[in-house]
Parts: structure tokens; sequence; C-alpha cells
């Protein structure tokens, strides 16, 4: 009988180290491994029993008999329950494998640590040990000690742990094949667990039926890899194939429970497999929710994209994937940096060829204002037009650019709808007249009078609609409808013209795309509309019926800035005229402005002209306040921002000078900062009256009228002189209109803002540089308001929009952000001093 027993082991032993060798020439797999590890512990442990049988002669050799058995022991029954987590597709805990790593590696210890005789045992693992024989063989037999129990409290606890697992991995399976590799492990487990409760009742005696159930186990458990070709199914592919490449992929089943990690998502999410429940984890919960999202993970980025897996058509858990954009961002961002030096190179040659080609108009239009030859007339007619075609087709190119570099800037201050649409229509009415076509404009009653957005972009937008509507229209009409959708400002351009053909019209925003072989124009009129539409949060919309007409819609949020509606639009020709007031004269009036641009002094000098007032001026807070000691005056007209000391602290100082002889006169502050709530933060801060910049003349005649205290003398005013504008900027960069309205409508003092504004445009682009490379945000703030007011006061408003976004990024002390506007703002004043010089 011992022979039978000691053949029986060897064949246990011969049959694990085959089915070891079976597995090993097998594709690498977590199922794999872990059966290596299986078996390989398990020929350990079976090594040991026969060890025990064939020299235990004596305490010392049954002992470490005992010991190689316990060696096996552990990592065999730890090993299994992996295998068959893997198998079952369940997750394990990471906490549960520490506590059981724990308990298995203090038993190990005490095992090992065991002494060979009573004397020299510590009693942790047995309480007794004592050698017998029962006629067959000798053996030992042993007490129990503490480690003992716990040793095989945890080998009771895995055996129940996964039967209880592969019951509910049934159970939620809908696979077949997979149902019945996990009834083959299943059993293998059940015939292990069986004999263990057997043996621990005696039922076996004095033998260990062990080498025969571990057998039955272990060629059960081959047979679940083997016999449903686990090597080839989908069961395998993750190990096989999802193991390659930089991509992560996480396998989970439909409650959440992690089935599958291959090795880049465990190095991408090492702290997934120790969750309860994997959708916990804020990466594979955005995956699920939001598809497609990317974030960035140890400087690395991922785009996560997440599916559903389906069994018999019936979801049953997720695929989630970390794919890896580094390489391909690397790769876009090398893109778009050469697409952004392309386009500035496009801006800085644009804006280098506007300079010749403003001097060829300029000189040209001297030539006929002085010929009286019809020839060269008509020379010089053509030679303005193909130079209006060009400077336009270079500012197309230029807002083309900015777009595509991310320069495009969008301002927002408030309008008046109806003047924004006036302005609109003196701008195209007279092509459409030329044309003999009707233009119409037309508003909804909810259009409010007053909005907040970019007026100069929206202006752009229309204008090259309805240039767009009156170069394809031969006859009929060409129209414009605005109103307010919600909090949407929609503006529609409807024509009676040619018409779009069905297959062009998704093609008609494409960059340098022209409709029809006979167009003119280079085809980025609708593509630069689409640009700042889409730049402003808002859209562009067309619909065409191919030969009577189109209908072209853009639709840009815009804030309300009250409620008042705009009324029946009239376009300026048919306003009625408004009689002028009366003009203010006060001979004995003293005034002291103060600014510390030289620009704006001149400025209001020439406007108190005609109020025939006394003026003095300083350029700063604490020149004024030299003055006011000197000298009594009447009336203080302070400029706000100011280097150094602005004006609301040099208005503190002069009322708290007791040696001052104008502590108590009435300032103004006057102020390009016309948001809402300006004024009264102003009054609130000393001031006696606000006026906002470009200043108005009549709006200063009435508040110096205010303020003086004193009787006055008003005059009737003088009819409007007849004012000639020729010679002034025909320009899109410079409103003429307004510039005029700002000079007291005298095109002689317009002429001189121009040319100061042009002379002054080097020396201020300077300034700001260097504040720029010193990173002085405050003196930067200063220089760009003023700039900002110059600019306004000419009519250059897309030069004063620049360089309010430049002032407000300045005040937040956003450098790097500066940096990008500065050269917007460099470009939009020389673009604006060279339209306005090359009409002098």
């Amino acid at each position: 009988m011992y022979a039978v027993f000691c053949g029986v082991h060897i064949l246990v032993l011969v049959g694990v180290m085959v089915l070891f060798i079976l597995c090993v020439r097998k594709t690498t797999s977590p199922a794999k491994i872990s059966f290596m590890l299986v078996t390989f512990s398990l020929f350990i442990l079976i090594l040991g029993m026969y060890l025990e049988l064939v020299s235990s002669n004596t305490t010392m050799e049954a002992i470490m008999a005992l010991k190689m058995q316990y060696i096996g022991m552990y990592p065999f029954s730890l090993s299994l329950l992996y295998f068959t987590s893997c198998m079952g597709g369940f997750h394990v805990p990471k906490w549960l494998w520490t506590i059981m790593a724990v308990l298995d590696a203090a038993s190990f210890t005490a095992i090992v640590s065991t002494g060979t005789t009573e004397e020299t045992d510590h009693h942790l693992f047995y309480s007794s040990m004592e050698m017998e024989s029962d006629g067959i063989y000798s053996r030992i037999v042993v007490g129990k000690g503490p480690f003992w129990y716990i040793t095989y409290a945890v080998i009771l606890f895995i055996i129940v742990y996964i039967i209880v697992k592969l019951h509910l991995s049934m159970r939620r399976s809908g696979n077949a094949i997979q149902i019945r590799r996990i009834r083959l492990i299943l059993a293998g487990v059940t015939v292990l667990g069986v004999e263990q409760l057997m043996k621990w009742g005696g039922l076996f005696g004095s033998y260990n039926p062990f080498a025969f159930s571990a057998f039955i186990l272990v060629v059960l458990l081959y047979m679940s890899l083997i016999r449903y070709g686990y090597f080839y199914s989908v069961s395998s592919a993750p190990a096989n194939l999802l193991n390659c490449g930089d991509e992560g992929v996480v396998m989970l089943d439909e409650h959440g429970t992690l089935i599958y990690m291959n090795a880049t998502a465990k190095r991408i999410l090492p702290d997934l497999s120790g969750e309860r429940n994997a959708t916990d984890n804020p990466i594979i919960k955005a995956a699920i929710e939001s598809s497609g999202d990317s974030l960035t993970i140890d400087g690395n980025v991922y785009e996560i994209r997440s599916e559903r897996i389906q069994e018999f058509s019936s979801p049953c858990g997720w695929v989630v994937w970390l794919i890896n954009m580094t390489k391909y961002q690397q790769r876009l961002n090398e893109i778009n940096a050469a697409s952004a030096a392309k386009s500035e190179f496009l801006a800085r040659m644009s804006h280098e060829i506007r300079t010749p080609i403003n001097t060829i108009l300029g000189l040209n239009e001297m030539v006929m204002r002085t010929s009286r030859d019809k020839e060269v007339l008509e020379y010089s007619a053509d030679i303005a037009d193909a130079g209006d075609t060009l400077l336009t087709l270079i500012n197309d190119i230029l807002d083309i650019s900015r777009a595509e570099s991310g320069k495009l800037t969008i301002e927002n201050r408030e309008y008046d709808t109806m003047e924004l649409l006036r302005d609109i229509r003196l701008l195209t009415v007279q092509k459409a007249e030329e044309r003999g076509l009707d233009m119409d404009f037309s508003t909804n009653p909810n259009l409010p009078q007053k909005l907040i957005g970019d007026p100069a972009r929206i202006k752009q937008m229309a204008v090259n609609l309805l240039t767009n509507a009156v170069k394809y229209t031969h006859h009929g009409y060409v129209n414009l409808y605005a109103e307010m959708d919600g909090d949407d400002l929609v503006i529609a351009v409807s024509d009676s013209g040619i018409g779009i053909k069905p297959e062009e019209l998704p093609l008609i925003f494409n960059t340098f795309e022209r409709i029809g072989a006979k167009g003119d124009g280079t085809g980025l009129g609708l593509t630069i509309t689409r640009n700042i539409a889409e730049s402003m949060g808002g859209s562009i919309s067309a619909e065409s019926i191919y030969g009577k007409g189109s209908v072209f819609t853009v639709r840009i949020p815009q804030k309300r800035a009250g409620s008042s509606p705009a009324g029946v639009f009239i376009p300026s020709a048919e306003r009625e005229p408004v009689k002028p007031s009366a003009q203010f004269v006060d001979p004995e009036l003293r005034i002291l402005a103060v600014d510390d641009n030289k620009y704006n002094r001149i400025v209001l000098e020439k406007l108190l002209q005609r109020t025939k007032a006394k003026i003095t001026t300083a350029e700063s807070g604490a020149e004024m306040l030299k003055i006011a000691r000197e000298q009594k005056f009447d009336v203080l007209l302070l400029d706000a921002m100011m280097p150094e000391m602005n004006g609301t602290e040099a208005l503190k100082r002069l009322r708290s000078d007791p040696n001052s002889k104008c502590r108590d006169i009435p300032a103004a502050v006057l102020t390009a900062d016309a948001v809402l709530g300006a004024k009264d933060r102003y009054l609130q801060e000393g001031f006696d009256a606000y006026l906002s910049k470009p200043i108005v003349p009549e709006q200063l005649e009435q508040l110096l009228e205010k303020l003086s205290g004193s009787p006055s003398v008003h005059s009737d005013a003088p009819e409007p002189p007849t004012t000639t504008t020729d010679g002034l900027p025909d320009d899109p960069l410079i409103d003429t209109e307004k510039g005029l309205q700002y000079s007291d409508n005298d095109p002689e003092f317009y002429r001189e803002l121009l040319t100061m504004f042009a002379e002054e445009v080097p020396r201020s682009i300077e300034r700001l540089t260097a504040a720029l490379d010193e990173e002085n945000t405050a003196l930067y703030t200063t220089l760009v308001h003023g700039l900002k007011n110059n600019a306004r006061g000419i009519g250059a408003d897309h030069a004063a929009d620049i360089c309010y976004t430049a002032e407000q990024t300045a005040r937040s002390g956003d450098i790097g952000k500066l940096r990008k506007l500065h050269s917007d703002v460099c470009e939009a004043v020389r673009a604006a001093a060279e339209a306005a010089v090359c009409h002098q």
C-alpha cells in the first residue's frame, strides 16, 4: 500500500509538470500565467507531500517536508483565485487581496520558523508534534496552533468565495461557451472543497487525498482553457491583441465591475483595480457619459471613448478606450504653428502693401483735384477704382489671416442700432443706385434702440452681404431686414438676383469660392462674414432659388442696453433737420483744462474757440495744482486717465489744498470710460459733471453753461456752414461723418486732427512698445487709453475698438495676452494713420 501511495504522488507530479509544459507553449494571457502559477505551486506542494511519505523517519525530516508543502500551498491558493477571476470575469477588490496576502505572509513566517522539536518550537503554527507509525509508513502527528487555523480559514474562504463568484458570473453571462468554461472550473473547485471538508472531518483517517483532488482540479482547469478554444477565442483577445500599442483598454460588466485592464491602462490608471465599482473613477465615468472628450494624464493627451458591449443584442457592459493622442496633438500644434506663421506673413505683407497703395491713391487724388484734362481724369478714375479694389482685397486677406491665427478681435460696447443701420446704408446705397436697384431697409418694432456688441464687425458683415447682393442682382431690389429674436440680433439680406444652384449652395462659404464663372471679386467676402459671425458666437445661413434670388441671414447674440425700441428706420437723407441750438458764449469764463495728451488739449482749445472763453491748459495733475495756486478759474475740465496722477487723485488733492484758489470750483471729468455705471462712479468720487470722449461740441457747451454759474450770453447759432468733404478720407477704416461731428463740422479743423493723429502715431507706438517691454501695465493702460480717444476722435472706430481691448487686457495684468494684442494695436493705428495722411 505504501508503494501505491508513493506511485500515485509520482504520477500526479508528472501530470502536473506535463500540464505546466503544455501551457507554456500557449499564447501569453493573464489566464495562462495564473494557470502556470497554479501548476507550479501545486507541484511544490505535492512534492512536499511525497517527501513526507518517503523520508519522514525523524521529526526534523517531517517538519521540513511540511514546510515545503506550505511553501506551495500559499501561492497555490492565491493563484487559483486569480485564475478563476480571470476566467470567470469577476473582480477581486484590492483590499481583499491585501488582507489575504498579509495573513498568508504571517502564517508562512510562522511555519517557516517552526522548530523541529518540542523544545525549540514556538507553538504558533503547531501546538505539538509527535512521530508515529501505523504499520504502513511513519508520519508526524501535529497539534493545531493559531496560524494553522488562520491558514485553513483563508483557504476555506477562498474556495467558498470562488464558488459564489462563479455562480454569480454564470447567472450574469449570456455566453454559452463562457458558461461551460465556468462549469468546468466550478466542478474542479467544488471537488477540492469537498475533499478538504471530508479530510477535516476525519473521513480519510491518516491519509491525505489532496493530491487526487488537486490533480482533478488542474485537469478541469486546463480543459476549460483548451476544450472551448480559449486561446483562439474572443475571451483571450484582450490579452493577445489589446496589450499592444499605446492605447489603454478597460472592460467593465453591466454593473460597472472591472473585468479587464491591459498593461497600458494599468499604467495610465494604476488605482483603478482597487476600486469596488470602476464607474466611480472620474475618468471612466467621463468616458461613459461623454465619449470623445480629451484629458491630459502625466503630460500625455488621451482621447477617452466608450462603447457598449452587446451579447445576443443585449447590453452587457462597456469597453473604455484611452487613446494616446500626444503625437497627433504635437503634429496638430506644428500644423497650427505653420498656419499661424503663414497668416502672420500674410498680415505683415498686407500691411506693407497698404503703405505704397495709400500713397498711390493719395497722389492720384491730388491729380484728380488739380488736373483739367478729361483723358487724365478718366485714367485717374480707373486708378482710383483699381486701388480701391486692391485695398479691399488686402483688407479681406488681413481679416482671413487674423481669423486663422485667432487674432480676430471682437469688441463689446454700447451702440445705437438705427445709427448703425444708417451707416450701413450710406456705404452701400450708391452702388445699388448706380445699378438701378431699389434698396430698402426695414426693422421689426421689437428691435431695441441700444445694444451691446461690436458694431464695426456687424457693419462689416452687413456691407459684405449687401455688396454681394448688389453684385449678383441685375434688376429688382436688394433689401435688409433687422429684428431681435430672443437674445439674438438677426440681419437678413434678400435680393432678386441670379440666385444660387442647389449644388453650389454648400460651397459659397468656402475661401476663394466664387459662384458662377463670370463672378468677379476674390471669393473672400462670405468666408470673412462667416468667420466674424462664428467669432461672435453666431451663425450665417443662406437660402436661394436659382434664377429668382437669395436670402442670407446672420444671427449673433447681443446684449440689450435698455428697453427702448428703435422705432421705424429712417435713412440719413430723410431725417428731419434739427434746428441748431443757440450757441453758448461767455467771454468772461475762465477754464482750466487738464490732459496729458497734447492732441486732446489742442482739440479742446479748438472746440472752445467759439465760446470766446479764456482757456488755460495743463499737461499733468501736478501742473494743474501749481496753476490753481496762482490763478482763479471758473470751471475745471479734468482728464480721467493720466500717468503718475489720474484725474480722481488730482481732484482730491485740489480739494484738500489750503493754498489753492480753485478748491471749490466745479469740475467735470472728461473720459472715454463710457461703460454702464461709469458716470455714477465719477460723480461719487467728487466730480460735478461727466462728459464722455470723443467730445461732441454741443455737449461740451451745454456742460460749460451748466457749470459756469455766471450769467452767460447766448447768440443764435449760425446756419451750419456748407462743408466740403473733398480730400477727406474715403476709407472703411475712418468714418468721416463721425470725425466731422467731433470736429464741430469744420472740415479744416478735421484735417488738422487727421494730420496730428498721423504724426502722433509713431511716437505713441514707440512709447507703448517700451511700456510693454518693461511690463509696465499701468503706463500701457494710460497710453493706449489716450490713443483710443484720439482714434475715436477722427472716426477710426476699428482702431479705437482694438485699443479698448488692449486697455482692458492691460488693466487685468495679463502680459501674455497683451503681447499678442499689441501687434494688432500697432497694425490698426498705423493703418488708420495711413488712411488719414494719404488724404492730406
